[in-house]
């Protein structure tokens, strides 16, 4: 079953820059007694738990409806979450599915395997991995990494931990490399508050009611979250996808580089846009990079530069040990491509900060059966084909800026399956503004704009 959104879903009134989804566990029936879509106060997304015969229970094990009626009651302005804790409930949930009876939601647990279960075979159900037990601090490139790693690894994109654990830094280290970060919170005012100062991009409390009331505590238009500023290509003013000009996108104050690779003939990783050298080298040669090997494109220099075409390599050892977030472009489809890839991830030790970016359905899935671990982007737009691919490869989505109308209510819709959006390419700062505003986790730019500046 593929993902789609046909109604909108509960979204409150606020200032806030996509307000963080409000999500409720059915805790006991009169949880589910008075939940109403309608009401000003109910969630966007309401969690029950799943028995081996179907039925939705509440958490102290009450029953509710059976599956079929607990989504017909939620009319599809309030999603789906159900909560799996063993391979009857998994199964019973999967069967649901497949006859039909769930075409958006979300499956819960706190076992990844069943995430992975679930997702295999019902893959339009997004996955939140519950770490609301976490004793650990999260502090940590490893942590961190490693509960990135864990998340993305069983087929979540979500990951619901407990607040009193999470810290700014935390959350924006996750969000940064596409994992949405949920925060359980003890209910109370003051604890929402924090959640959403946090940027969390969704809030588990017992009343919604209590999350909103901290929505309207932010006054005016607040944009809760610093979005991810990725250079393009590095700064092409100072040639295209080479090592200086990507250092010096960061030294402007690019979060991320955006760059490109390509397979060569002998079976190595470059760093190239295009088929052809021509239009970005000194080169004439008219072959493809497939048609060459490393050697021979590493003769030619860069447009605009003095360096040679750069290796996969040869960026990865430039930012060894960087907090810099590198979004690496598959610009072919081929599967040793991302093999290749996963060789020098490793080699280099560069895994915590590599976000895999392609417009090739074939690369997504080969990055998912060897590098399932690690955060994907589409380059997709926001419709629903983008959003069904999106989560068939569990990956966020990367649009055309300028072709593809997006609106709030789309990044909205995106950012509460857990859907990071980062769009491309922003030439000016009332681009940038406008993505932002809209909701943008991240934008691919020009950075000789000083994109710092605009935050």
């Amino acid at each position: 079953p593929g993902a789609t959104s046909a109604k909108a879903v509960v979204r409150p009134e606020s200032g806030l820059v996509i307000p963080p989804a409000a999500m409720q566990f059915m805790e006991k029936q009169a949880d589910y007694t008075s939940l109403n879509p309608a009401s000003e106060n109910a969630p966007a997304i309401a969690a029950v738990f799943v028995d081996s015969d179907g039925n939705a229970l509440a958490a102290d094990g009450s029953r509710l409806d059976s599956l079929a009626d607990f989504a017909e009651k939620l009319g599809g302005s309030v999603l789906p979450a159900y909560y799996v804790q063993d391979e009857d409930s998994a199964a019973a949930l999967n069967s649901h599915a497949q006859a039909g009876g769930i075409s958006d939601g979300y499956v819960i647990s706190d076992n990844p395997q069943l995430i992975s279960d679930v997702r295999a075979q019902s893959w339009g159900l997004r996955g939140i991995l519950d770490e609301r037990a976490l004793q650990t601090e999260l502090t940590g490139e490893e942590t961190l990494g490693e509960l990135r790693a864990k998340v993305f690894g069983c087929g979540a994109n979500i990951v619901l931990l407990p607040c009193e654990k999470l810290t700014r830094e935390a959350v924006t280290w996750l969000q940064n490399r596409i994992v949405t970060v949920f925060a359980q919170t003890d209910g109370t005012l003051r604890n929402s508050f924090k959640a959403v100062s946090l940027g969390v991009y969704g809030i588990s409390a017992g009343d919604p009611a209590q999350i909103y009331a901290a929505y309207d505590k932010f006054e005016g238009t607040v944009l809760q979250r610093a979005p991810v500023v990725a250079g393009h290509r590095g700064d092409p003013s100072m040639g295209e996808n080479t090592v200086t000009s990507a250092k010096n996108a960061v030294t402007l104050g690019a979060d991320a580089i955006e760059f490109d690779i390509r397979l060569t003939k002998d079976g190595q990783a470059v760093v190239m846009h295009d088929e052809t050298l021509t239009r970005t080298t000194n080169c004439t040669d008219p072959r493809k990079v497939s048609e060459m090997t490393l050697a021979e494109i590493q003769q030619y220099t860069v447009t605009r530069s003095s360096e040679k075409v750069p290796s996969l390599a040869d960026f990865f050892q430039a930012f060894q040990g960087s907090q810099t977030i590198l979004v690496v472009e598959l610009k072919s489809g081929e599967a040793q491509l991302v093999a290749c890839l996963k060789q020098l991830m490793e080699q280099y030790d560069v895994e915590n900060n590599v976000v895999i970016l392609t417009a090739y359905m074939q690369s997504a899935a080969e990055v998912r059966r060897i590098l399932p671990q690690m955060p994907l982007m589409l380059l997709v737009n926001l419709d629903e084909t983008g959003k069904s691919y999106s989560a068939q490869y569990n990956s966020g989505i990367s649009p055309q800026f300028f072709q593809y109308a997006s609106s709030a209510e789309d990044a909205y819709e995106c950012m509460v399956r857990g859907i990071m959006v980062w769009s491309w390419t922003h030439t000016s700062k009332d681009s940038f503004d406008k993505a932002y505003l809209i909701g943008h986790m991240g934008s691919v730019s020009y950075t000789h704009l000083r994109a710092h500046e605009t935050r």
